[in-house]
């Protein structure tokens, strides 16, 4: 944890007068972004306190916005919402990064767990366009995350050569093929054979 967070969390525990253990897990993440980038119900601390939660969050947002890290405090009922200072925040996460380098973000969290990934798999019948370019950068991007967060990751991403559409471009280079206009420019030509021949089977 960055020390900003602990300081944070430090801080409204000693506010609430509770364990900064109860207060990270009760601390939530808005739905709406507008309304903050952390939310504190003040529930729980109704039923000890045994006054009405809006109350309570009242008196805890006087006090929140002493604490460093905080940029903006907000009473929404029996909530209290608050913004982190996004100056401070990065530049802790960017001292944690040059620390700790490849090794930050890193949990064992899927430890002894198999994720398995099957993106883009392009029919490269065809050429390759955009959409299977940004599949593929998604699946590798979700590949390395996985494996950051210790999961054994098996990742399916095959060139799809071969099927019904290379069976058909098979036929297509057996009935019209031509290996001097291959030769030109080996994708266009086949793909041309490919849109031919799939025309054909259709007719």
């Amino acid at each position: 944890m960055i020390e900003f967070k602990k300081n944070i969390i430090s801080g409204l525990a000693k506010i609430v007068n509770l364990p900064e253990e109860n207060i990270e897990s009760m601390l939530e993440i808005p739905a709406e972004s507008n309304r903050g980038d952390f939310a504190f119900p003040c529930f729980q601390l109704s039923k000890i306190r045994h006054q009405p939660p809006s109350e309570i969050a009242m008196t805890i947002a006087r006090e929140l916005g002493k604490i460093e890290g905080i940029s903006s405090v907000e009473n929404i009922g029996p909530y209290v919402n608050f913004r982190v200072d996004n100056t401070i925040l990065a530049k802790e996460i960017l001292s944690e990064i040059y620390q700790e380098k490849e090794k930050f973000g890193r949990t064992d969290t899927g430890k002894n767990r198999i994720v398995v990934i099957d993106y883009s798999s392009p029919n490269i019948a065809k050429p390759f366009h955009v959409g299977h370019l940004r599949s593929t950068i998604i699946g590798n991007c979700l590949k390395n995350v996985y494996q950051a967060l210790g999961y054994r990751v098996v990742s399916i991403n095959y060139l799809g050569d071969w099927g019904k559409q290379f069976g058909l471009l098979v036929l297509a280079f057996q009935k019209w093929g031509d290996k001097e206009k291959l030769k030109e420019d080996p994708l266009k030509y086949l793909y041309k054979l490919y849109v031919k021949i799939n025309q054909a089977v259709e007719e």
